[in-house]
């Protein structure tokens, strides 16, 4: 894959990673139907030649990849952006159809920062199969 991406600064915390600096990207399929804010994340419609983005404000805080994983270079922005897109359909930004699209972001995301297609595809399956549990409003 080509298209690069800044990597994220962050540190460990009790409960995952968190972000040390405002983080902004513009995912591949990101194809937002709203620009909203919700606390640290802000998502942004494009316009024209303008891509969908996505807006994460430091003090982010995510778990890593979920699963029997090891969460390294490959994975660690496809999780956290993966983490803020279930957050905003928890929380009824987006619809819960959306998390079919946030999985398909996080895939290519884990594929453009250079995990191998097979391993990218079995986390792609994890969430599809398991990731209705937390989009889910608690």
């Amino acid at each position: 894959m080509d298209k690069q991406h800044q990597i994220p600064k962050y540190v460990e915390v009790a409960n995952g990673y968190q972000l040390i600096e405002d983080y902004h990207d513009d995912p591949t399929g990101l194809l937002l139907p709203v620009t909203s804010r919700c606390g640290y994340i802000h998502l942004i419609r494009g316009r024209g030649d303008i891509p969908d983005s996505i807006t994460l404000k430091k003090g982010f805080v995510w778990d890593g990849a979920s699963g029997p994983t090891i969460d390294d270079s490959t994975n660690a922005r496809a999780a956290m952006i993966h983490d803020a897109l279930y957050r905003t359909v928890r929380a009824g930004i987006l619809d819960k159809w959306y998390r079919a699209t946030a999985d398909q972001v996080f895939y290519t995301a884990l594929r453009e920062d250079g995990m191998a297609w097979w391993r990218a595809f079995y986390y792609w399956l994890g969430v599809r199969l398991f990731g209705w549990r937390s989009v889910r409003p608690k």
